[in-house]
């Protein structure tokens, strides 16, 4: 029998198994890289959510607003900031 037939089908011989190891290296590249940005998204989101309930707090307290309603926003925003560093 010649070294290069192979009775059991392509998919058995060794260049077939690199090559589905290779593809399988790609794929959780693509993944990994597709996880990635959507972490990034999801950090800029809540900095932009932080920026808006900073400017909102400064607002309430220039307007003389409820300490109550501001100590809220200040609680969300320390939130907020945990939920980006984890």
């Amino acid at each position: 029998m010649p070294l290069g037939i192979n009775l059991f089908g392509k998919g058995h011989t060794q260049e077939a198994q690199q090559e589905s190891a290779k593809e399988m290296v790609r794929q959780w590249q693509r993944n990994l890289r597709s996880e990635a940005r959507g972490l990034d998204r999801s950090i800029r989101k809540i900095e932009q959510e932080e920026d808006k309930i900073r400017k909102d707090i400064q607002a309430m307290a220039k307007q003389g607003g409820d300490p109550k309603s501001i100590q809220m926003l200040a609680k969300s925003l320390i939130r907020s900031s945990k939920a980006k560093a984890t």
